[in-house]
């Protein structure tokens, strides 16, 4: 019997006792008084019983989830116990899904990146989609041991539809880089948010992850992410994926480039008073001028009354042509490094006039002041959600280029003061850069003392490090 038969059933059971009553006579028989002893009895009235109408239960949405997967993207669906009050179940089997979630899908969801990186010290540059081939088959003729993350090894297969040859080396994230730098030759394969700073990323036919021009469409090495299968879980499964539309947000990216020492004079100076003021920006204004914040440590004042260059000059006294700043105007500086020994090679004149000329230009300063205390203070930067400081010293003077309580130079390395600061701004959020003007040695090799004192920065916050002589 149906549950609607049921309750009909249950009804008729009922319902003609809830409406008994004791039959009247007929209307010529006098209706006889009760004695008072009589009571006439009551029938209580029945309430019918309506039984709970049984409540569908619903049916489990079979969830697949690619071994390709990241974790950022699979993670939150492990997790899952429900999607719009239907059961998640997790399988094993791609065919017993509603649902699967997969590289290539019919419903793609996000881009995600990947980066062909080698030890920074490289100087290779850039391949070729060919190139790219050959490391992967390890038949490439200078990258010939490949790193490959075990996590991503199967998302990376994905891309080149297949295993890596027997030279691919499978570690954990944390280790690749130590392993690789380690390895002659090396080349590593890491997904985009897994960059660091001690990664050489490659450009494949000109086009690189961390520029600003990136195009992912012709970009080899990524893939998409997303769902394929029942259409109308798919709609509800989307709304609570949350997914990002890409591991590489170009709206929390922030491109700095960090330049050697700048010095307008000699033979710099004497050429561009031949070929123009601009000219030694030529080749290389595209590539400063993409950067969303340029680095430049400007070794020498500007002088109004500094000489004329030549190509060769007696002696080490260096001044600029206050003219000559149109060349960091034209590349688009943000900020001058301040760490220079050459800073006041004239007195203190030309290098606070120097000072006026980058507040009017609005560039940052640090590494150096009008005075001790302006010295010491870090510059702070924000960038798309990016927190920067920069803090610099001069390690080597002369004593007459350094800032004093009065007086404008570069900053002194004072360590314990220096290092507390970069304690302090890590603590804060910040991401310390800092940089070293260094006694000058004329060989390949940092020395020891170099070394250690680099490593002393690293260990006191500082993300970067960098020698500016």
């Amino acid at each position: 019997m149906s549950s609607a038969a049921k309750v009909l059933a249950v009804f008729s059971l009922f319902i003609p006792s809830s409406c008994s009553r004791i039959a009247p006579p007929a209307a010529s028989t006098p209706i006889p008084s009760p004695a008072p002893s009589e009571t006439i009895p009551v029938v209580p009235s029945q309430t019918p019983f309506i039984p709970e109408l049984e409540t569908p239960t619903p049916t489990i949405l079979h969830l697949w989830l690619s071994p390709a997967l990241p974790s950022l993207l699979g993670d939150p669906l492990v997790e899952l116990t429900s999607i719009a009050g239907r059961p998640v179940e997790i399988v094993q089997e791609r065919s017993d899904a509603d649902v699967r979630v997969e590289p290539w899908a019919e419903v793609p969801l996000t881009h995600w990146i990947y980066a062909l990186v080698v030890p920074f010290p490289t100087l290779k540059d850039g391949i070729t989609s060919e190139e790219l081939g050959a490391v992967w088959k390890g038949e490439h003729p200078e990258l010939q041991t490949l790193f490959l993350p075990e996590e991503n090894l199967f998302s990376i297969e994905v891309i080149f539809e297949g295993d890596p040859a027997e030279n691919a080396v499978i570690v954990e994230t944390e280790e690749l880089s130590e392993q690789a730098w380690l390895s002659p030759q090396a080349v590593a394969i890491v997904p985009f948010e897994s960059l660091e700073p001690d990664w050489k990323v490659l450009e494949i036919e000109g086009v690189s992850p961390i520029r600003k021009d990136f195009d992912a469409e012709s970009y080899p090495l990524s893939v998409t992410f997303g769902l394929s299968g029942e259409p109308n879980a798919i709609a509800v499964l989307i709304e609570s994926l949350g997914w990002p539309l890409s591991n590489r947000d170009p709206d929390r990216l922030t491109i700095l480039v960090m330049t050697g020492v700048t010095a307008l004079t000699r033979a710099t100076a004497w050429t561009m008073e031949q070929k123009g003021l601009q000219y030694p920006a030529e080749k290389i204004a595209p590539w400063l001028l993409e950067a969303d914040i340029t680095h430049i440590s400007n070794e020498v004042s500007f002088f109004d009354r500094c000489p004329p260059p030549k190509p060769v000059r007696e002696g080490l006294t260096f001044c600029s042509d206050p003219d000559y700043i149109e060349l960091l105007q034209a590349i688009d500086v943000d900020i001058i490094e301040l760490t220079g020994n050459h800073l006041k090679d004239y007195g203190e004149e030309p290098l606070l006039m120097t000072l006026e000329l980058y507040r009017q230009n609005d560039w940052g300063i640090f590494g150096g002041g009008s005075n001790l205390e302006e010295a010491f203070e870090p510059l702070l930067i924000e960038h798309n959600g990016n927190k920067l400081a920069f803090l610099g010293c001069n390690s080597v003077g002369p004593i007459y280029a350094l800032a004093k309580e009065a007086s404008a130079g570069a900053t002194p390395c004072d360590y314990e003061r220096l290092y507390s600061q970069l304690q302090r701004l890590r603590s804060e959020g910040y991401l310390p850069i800092f940089t070293f003007q260094w006694e000058e040695y004329y060989q390949a090799k940092p020395t020891t003392k170099q070394m250690e004192a680099f490593h002393a920065a690293i260990d006191a916050g500082a993300v970067l490090v960098s020698g500016s002589q």
